[in-house]
Parts: C-alpha cells; structure tokens; sequence
C-alpha cells in the first residue's frame, strides 16, 4: 500500500489528483486534462508518480497519464523575513499578518479613510481581519504564561509561510491556527470543518503546519518532539461538534474556549526542563530556518 493518498478534484474545468501524506501533509499534485504538475515536497516526484499511478490503476483506467508538463515550484505565503539575532519572543499576536496588510492597503491616506467610511474592501481587508483574530487569540494564549505555558506568536518558516502561535507546556507542544470568522456558523464533523456550510482546507494546513514545526523542533534538540495540532475560530455565531469529533486528529476550539481546554487536567508530557528547554530553540530564528 502506498504511503501516500490520492484525492481526485473536479472544478472550473481542472481534474486534478492531489497527493499527500496519511496524516495530511500536501506533497504534490497533477492536472489530468492539462497534465501540468505541482511539487510542493522537494526530491519527492518519484513517489508521487508511484501514488498517482497506483490510483490509476485501481480505478481501472487503462489509458496511460497525459504527457507531463513542467513541474512548477510551490508558492508560498511570502510573510516579513525573521532577522537572524531577533528574540521571537518580542513578537505581539498577528505580527506577520499585520506587515502584509500593511504591504497592501492604499498608499494614500485619504483613500485608506473613504474605503473604511464606505465599506469598500480593499487588497488589505482579508489580512486585517485575519490579524485581529490572531491577536485576540494570542492575548488568550498569553494568560497560559502564569500557569506554566510558554507561548510565541508570528513564527516565519523558512521556506515560506508562517505559524500564528505555538504554545508549549506540561501538556506538550501546540500548533495553534487562529481563524476569524465574524458571525459564522462552524461545524465540526468527523473528518471535516465546515463554514457557512462549506467544507475547508483548514485541517490539511493544520497538519502541513504541525509537520514543519515537528521537524524544525527534532533537529534542533536532536530527539523526537510531539506536536499536536489546534484550530481557533474566533467570534462565530456558533461552533458546533467541537466536543464530539476532533477531525483528523486536530483539535477545534472556539476561541473563548481555549484556556479552559488548556487549564484541563491530563497527563503531563513535558518537564519544566523540557518546556524551557523548547522554548529558548523555539524562539531563535535559526531553528526555523531550515523548513
């Protein structure tokens, strides 16, 4: 059996297979009708051939693959660099997403002002919306401090893309996704979340995310290091099945439910040792540098 998993997707005239890990990590993907390809892992393409090959012949196609086209680079989300001697533990909740939002609202003050009095959405909005969420999870997360938590905020991954907070404890090591959703309906079913009734990608990035920090953080202590993913939404209307299922192995939380989870008795994983050990790798920047 293959130890990647094959996902065909039909929309706006694309049929794609999407390949990934078993726990969700996206390695690549191949477009049948155009046979354009994507790498998202580097050094992988063999074993994604294999993937889409055995999925091919499981679904009984006898008509071989469309003639590859060019494999084309992942495109990540660009987010502001981390300057090598920088102290991550400086940075405030919703740091990166506020430089991009910055990076692309209107030069001009006056057109800043209308587009606010109007309700016009500009190329910024998204990301300001994004880094209000961000900060009022993160200030959530920050109370944990006096019970024992270590937590940072706006990690830059090496290779693009970034963390919106990790939070390291007795309880171990958390990958927190903050998401904004103002008066949304989120349900939480077995193996999805949906939003306003649609499905979302939102576990894969968990567990894309969580993959990255599990590597940055074994090479840097040299032993294995668990890291467990967790999905915030902030202020929707309603967040339903949260306590029921935990998708995929991510836990989902409202976002006023996340130092209650946390607070919650269980077994302790980590030593006071161990948790400040973790957090003086993890907020070097060095540590981040190679995924």
């Amino acid at each position: 059996m293959s130890a990647l998993e094959v996902r065909q997707w039909r929309r706006y005239g694309h049929d794609r297979l999407y390949v990934s890990t078993r726990s969700g990590l996206r390695v690549g993907w191949v477009d049948l009708t155009s046979g354009q390809r994507q790498l998202e892992i580097p050094d992988m393409w063999a074993e994604v051939e294999a993937a889409v090959a055995q999925w091919r012949h499981e679904q009984g196609e006898a008509t071989p693959p469309a003639p590859p086209g060019p494999v084309e680079p992942a495109r990540p989300r660009r987010v502001p660099a981390q300057r090598v001697s920088e102290d991550l533990a400086s940075r405030r909740p919703g740091h990166n997403t506020t430089a991009i939002a910055e990076r692309l609202q209107p030069a001009r003050r006056s057109v800043r002002l209308l587009a606010r009095l109007v309700g016009w959405r500009t190329r910024d909005y998204s990301w300001r919306l994004g880094a209000a969420g961000e900060a009022a999870v993160g200030g959530r997360l920050d109370r944990l401090t006096r019970r024992g938590w270590r937590v940072l905020h706006g990690i830059s991954l090496g290779a693009g893309g970034d963390v919106d907070h990790l939070l390291i404890g007795p309880q171990g090591v958390f990958v927190v996704n903050a998401r904004h959703h103002p008066g949304a309906r989120v349900e939480v079913r077995r193996s999805a979340v949906l939003v306003r009734g649609k499905a979302t990608g939102y576990l894969g990035k968990a567990h894309r995310e969580t993959e990255r920090v599990t590597r940055a953080l074994t090479l840097a202590t040299g032993r294995a290091v668990a890291v467990a993913p967790v999905l915030v939404f902030h202020r929707a209307r309603r967040v339903t099945g949260w306590l029921a299922w935990r998708p995929r192995a991510v836990q989902v939380l409202p976002s006023w439910a996340v130092t209650w989870w946390c607070r919650l008795p269980g077994r302790r994983i980590l030593s006071p040792a161990d948790v400040e050990q973790l957090y003086a790798l993890a907020r070097t920047p060095a540590t981040w540098a190679r995924v």
